[in-house]
């Protein structure tokens, strides 16, 4: 998802990736970011031991309150393209079926201070190429 997600132009310098130690960035510095955010939903290991999964990734493209915001609409909408439904991503021996992909309204209240969010929400199902 990630590898996809650094083919989009115009992106920011700035991320906040997933698991990953974060400082808040200055809006002076940084007009523009991108919080990354992965859920598993569920997991299910068949008889013959490969593993399926459902979950979503959220890319959430942020700017400063009070801001103007078309830089950062254009960008969400850029990265919902990036992640058309129904394509496929394969990647060593995982295959992920990228199910829906949704580019939200801005939200304007965030746990960060002074900062807005366009978020994109890309819905998927990983399927293992082997037994693990």
């Amino acid at each position: 998802m990630r590898t996809r997600l650094q083919t989009v132009s115009g992106l920011p310098s700035f991320f906040a990736w997933e698991n990953r130690p974060f400082k808040l960035p200055d809006p002076k510095d940084e007009p523009l970011w991108i919080r990354e955010r992965m859920y598993i939903y569920d997991e299910r290991r068949s008889a013959a031991g490969y593993i399926e999964a459902t979950g979503e990734t959220r890319y959430d493209v942020f700017v400063p309150t009070g801001d103007g915001t078309t830089a950062a609409e254009a960008l969400a909408k850029l990265i919902a393209e990036a992640f058309e439904a129904a394509e496929s991503i394969t990647d060593g021996s995982l295959s992920i079926i990228l199910e829906r992909t949704e580019r939200k309204n801005m939200i304007h209240e965030s746990e960060f201070e002074n900062w807005s969010f366009y978020p994109v929400s890309i819905k998927w199902r990983v399927f293992t190429g082997t037994t693990a």
